[in-house]
């Protein structure tokens, strides 16, 4: 496990997931197993192509992509969470040693468009907006084709409007929640901005709060120039 710098500001987020580790299977198993398989369903991720997972936690989607041939990458802040994904991987005969990476999300380096599909999981709405704009400038650069997107949303309708107002004090794990600032956000205006279009939303139910959502965002290819 390649384990790299984090900022003292992540640590504590870090912390509060290399002790929740242990149980996060046993006790989210069920429920997010559904959501990994659908937003493993929403990619056509075929043998060879190269992934990367940002947020991977315990590998539950990462496993399903490795599952089908895929070269994959995971990153997350916690060494914890990342220490069950590389379980997942020993059981497939992959050396998770090259494989994962203890880093920030929104700090992660390869050279542009290093992998044909990008993902980030449940881990937007931990972000701070620039934070979480940074994320999203370096996915669009590294990846070829795809950027996928998994992660809390509420209706824009009155109920929906009602909970957030709600949830603006709520904190996770202990840390200043950014999660009414995520559910406020345009993510495909952000995505077209950063020359990705989304092309299907999918709806997922069964998270807390309210619902799920599956963004799928193709990137544009640059116009050819016109002959002269």
């Amino acid at each position: 496990m390649d384990l790299r710098p984090i900022p003292e500001k992540l640590q504590r987020l870090a912390d509060a997931f290399d002790r929740f580790a242990p149980r996060y299977d046993r006790w989210f198993g069920r429920i997010l197993d559904r959501a990994w398989e659908a937003t493993a369903a929403a990619l056509p991720v075929e043998p060879g192509a190269r992934v990367l997972d940002l947020c991977t936690g315990t590998g539950g989607l990462l496993d399903r992509f490795a599952a089908r041939g895929a070269d994959v990458v995971g990153v997350d802040v916690s060494e914890g969470m990342l220490a069950k994904a590389a379980e997942k991987l020993r059981a497939r005969g992959i050396d998770p040693e090259r494989r994962l990476i203890r880093a920030n999300v929104a700090e992660v380096n390869f050279p542009p468009e290093t992998f044909d599909f990008v993902t980030l999981s449940l881990g937007l709405h931990e972000m701070p907006t620039a934070v979480r704009r940074e994320a999203l400038s370096r996915m669009a650069r590294l990846t070829r084709r795809y950027l996928l997107l998994f992660d809390y949303y509420l209706p824009a309708s009155l109920p929906g409007r009602v909970l957030q107002a709600l949830l603006a004090p709520w904190e996770w794990f202990e840390t200043p929640s950014f999660l009414r600032h995520y559910l406020w956000a345009d993510l495909p205006r952000e995505l077209k901005e950063l020359g990705l279009e989304v092309v299907e939303v999918r709806r997922v139910r069964g998270l807390f709060p309210g619902q799920g959502a599956i963004w799928i965002a193709e990137k544009r290819k640059a116009a050819e120039p016109h002959p002269t």
